[in-house]
C-alpha cells in the first residue's frame, strides 16, 4: 500500500486531529505543509480541495476534512496488507504442546 499523504497547514485543528488519529492507528503517512510547499498546494488544488486537511491514500481514495471513519478504514487496509505480506498462520490443529 502506498504511504498516505496528509496535506495540512499551521493552526489547523482538523489537521492536528487527523495526524493524531493516524498516529494512534499506526498508519504510516507523510505530513506536508501546503503553506511552504508549492507543489503540495498545487496537488491539493488539482484534487479539487480548498479546505485542510486533505488526506490522500491513493489516486482514487482522498478526502478533505477530519473524517475519523475514513481514517480508521485506512488502518483496516494496512492490517489486511500486513496479513497478506506475512501470509497465513500455519495450521496447528492436532499438534501437541510438548512444553
Amino acid at each position: 500500500m502506498k504511504t498516505v499523504t496528509l496535506y495540512s497547514k499551521p493552526q489547523c485543528q482538523g489537521c492536528r486531529l487527523t495526524a493524531m488519529r493516524l498516529d494512534r492507528n499506526g498508519t504510516s503517512y507523510n505530513k506536508v505543509d501546503i503553506t511552504t510547499d508549492d507543489e503540495a498546494y498545487a496537488r491539493v488544488k488539482a484534487l479539487g480541495y480548498s479546505q485542510m486537511p486533505v488526506v490522500e491514500a491513493s489516486s482514487e481514495n482522498h478526502w478533505s476534512g477530519y473524517s475519523p471513519d475514513r481514517i480508521d478504514a485506512l488502518k483496516t487496509h494496512v492490517d489486511v496488507a500486513k496479513e497478506i505480506k506475512r501470509g497465513p498462520e500455519p495450521d496447528r490443529t492436532g499438534v501437541e504442546d510438548k512444553g
